[in-house]
């Protein structure tokens, strides 16, 4: 499947494609076919996704690879596909014309392997093809819909436990008995031996999905029950090596996500979310001082009962963010210490911004600036998420009605100085510092006379620079007399 999509990228053949897409092939949209990376296992949903929805167009841009003597075998699909999608003798002959003039592309001897491997999952293993692809897509949803949930920005630790342990029961429902995961327990879910054959669902009861069922039902006319039996017994086995592989990743047992939950304010007036509240300062002992721990604990109590807060849903029925409806909350002034911790934990992101870091800096750190500043790399970083957050590039948002006329912003002006100057004192100090060190060094090498000369110079440049700081004090001391002299004098 990666294959298929990185070949055709590859094979600069985009606009035959396109044409075949737009002109013949009208019901299929056109999209690049994504490519398979590997540290995101995940993105093979998204990758068997695509080159699934658009097979047919893959069947006809690599008909024009298969060898001569296989071309009566395999016509039939490509006759099939045009039947499908109802095309007309003309659009026939044009596709012809197109597959003529690829099948006389000059290709080196990679190429040429390549073409036969995808040929043959193509064409000589259509259906198997279908078959495991088909599954991916039915299988691998569950786990998407997951990992896109947490990716959003919003902060949703508070749900975090609770989703973990839906997605790995719903996953675990795909082949387990139902009877097997009734009112069952955490520890009882790290505990269960997933190779128990007194476990697992009967294989025409195991969750293939619908499309793959259609193939299964294909596989059985046409070879029997030979290949559907591997099939499914090489299902078994992936579901059992991931849910294997999810019980050891899934932080299932985790005290702090599972007490994290008494966060969200629909939970609250409940006992389990107190309890869970009373245990958060234990878990996260560095965010409360001990005089703010003995008033938590009073806090925990009056918010389960508190009246005239805010309401945790809006108008149109979906739930306000959390952080934002604990700032509401803190913004009151009620319950300082329960807040404190509560936005505290809020702040613990579950998101791709890391990675995301890496990407957005991408085009700032390169072989010729390496040695980059790490202040200057923070500071740039800062800009970049300020502008990401606010959805406006820099020209957005600096944008003024009219460059010339349009009065500055006092605010960007003073801030800007107010950089200038942090800066300038920075430099100064480094500079300082290394002189400093420069001296220390001679220092050490030199002999007695020399030394008791440098103590010299560093008293003369101290009495030099203590007498400048003076000036300066009376000089702004000065200044500020001015405004009140005047006064007088107009008096």
């Amino acid at each position: 499947m990666t294959e298929i999509s990185c070949t055709i990228k590859q094979a600069r053949c985009t606009f035959i494609v396109t044409h075949v897409i737009r002109r013949f092939l009208l019901e299929i949209s056109y999209t690049m076919p994504p490519r398979f990376v590997p540290h995101r296992w995940l993105s093979c949903y998204d990758v068997t996704l695509a080159a699934l929805r658009m097979l047919d167009v893959f069947s006809v841009f690599y008909f024009a690879f298969v060898p001569k003597e296989d071309f009566s075998v395999y016509h039939g699909i490509i006759l099939s596909i045009y039947r499908n999608k109802s095309l007309g003798e003309q659009s026939k002959a044009r596709l012809s014309d197109l597959l003529k003039g690829l099948r006389a592309k000059n290709m080196t001897e990679d190429g040429k392997k390549r073409k036969a491997r995808i040929v043959q999952q193509l064409f000589t293993m259509r259906t198997q093809t279908r078959l495991i692809m088909s599954f991916y897509v039915a299988v691998l949803l569950i786990l998407k819909k997951y990992v896109c949930l947490f990716e959003s920005k919003q902060p949703l630790i508070h749900r975090l436990h609770e989703e973990q342990v839906s997605v790995f029961l719903e996953f675990l429902a795909c082949f387990v008995c139902p009877e097997s995961l009734e009112d069952i327990t955490i520890s009882q879910l790290l505990g269960m031996d997933f190779s128990d054959v007194a476990l697992h669902q009967k294989k025409g009861d195991m969750f293939i999905g619908a499309g793959t069922k259609k193939v299964v039902a294909e596989l059985r006319l046409k070879y029997k029950d030979s290949l559907v039996g591997d099939f499914f017994q090489q299902a078994l086995t992936a579901y059992m090596d991931c849910a294997n592989y999810m019980r050891g990743k899934l932080p299932l047992n985790n005290n702090l996500l599972r007490n994290a939950a008494a966060l969200d304010p629909c939970n609250r007036k409940k006992s389990s979310s107190l309890k869970k509240l009373k245990r958060l300062p234990s878990l996260v002992p560095n965010v409360l001082r001990d005089l703010e721990l003995e008033a938590y604990e009073q806090e925990v109590h009056a918010f389960q009962v508190a009246l005239n807060l805010p309401n945790p849903m809006l108008e149109n029925g979906k739930p306000v963010r959390i952080d934002s409806w604990w700032a509401s909350v803190s913004s009151t002034g009620k319950f300082p210490a329960l807040c404190k911790l509560g936005l505290a934990l809020l702040t613990c992101f579950h998101g791709p911004q890391v990675e995301a870091s890496f990407s957005m800096m991408g085009d700032i750190l390169d072989s010729r600036s390496a040695r980059m500043n790490v202040k200057t790399y923070a500071a740039i970083q800062t800009v970049k998420y300020h502008l990401l957050a606010n959805e406006k590039s820099a020209v957005g948002f600096f944008k003024r009605g009219d460059p010339l006329r349009s009065p500055i912003r006092a605010n960007i002006v003073r801030s800007v100085q107010r950089a200038r100057g942090l800066y300038g004192r920075e430099l100064e100090e480094e500079k300082k510092v290394r002189e400093e060190r420069a001296v220390a060094k001679k220092v050490q090498t030199a002999g007695k006379a020399a030394r008791a000369k440098l103590a010299l110079e560093l008293a003369e440049r101290s009495a030099k620079e203590n007498h400048l700081k003076l000036l300066q004090k009376k000089r702004k001391a000065a200044a500020a007399r001015k405004p009140a002299q005047k006064k007088r004098k107009l008096e």
